[in-house]
């Protein structure tokens, strides 16, 4: 699962983070565009890069990358 979050979280992992970050693959892109949709007024911007250009491209300013997050029961 994908989840927003602001630079400065995710430039500053907490003690105990389970997540590692790693680049989006192309086959990632539907599940990516399908998250992003969920928040259009937020993310319109990076949904035109990928819907215009691929989610792995040349064309694109930089790779795009997500973290995983271990789910926990409490």
């Amino acid at each position: 699962m994908l989840e927003l979050t602001n630079k400065q979280q995710a430039d500053s992992p907490t003690i105990g983070d389970p997540g590692q970050v790693q680049p989006l693959l192309g086959e990632n892109e539907a599940e990516v565009l399908d998250f992003l949709s969920a928040h259009p007024l937020l993310t319109f911007v990076m949904t035109g890069w990928i819907r215009d250009n691929g989610l792995v491209s040349q064309l694109n300013r930089g790779t795009f990358h997500f973290r995983e997050r271990a789910l926990s029961v409490r």
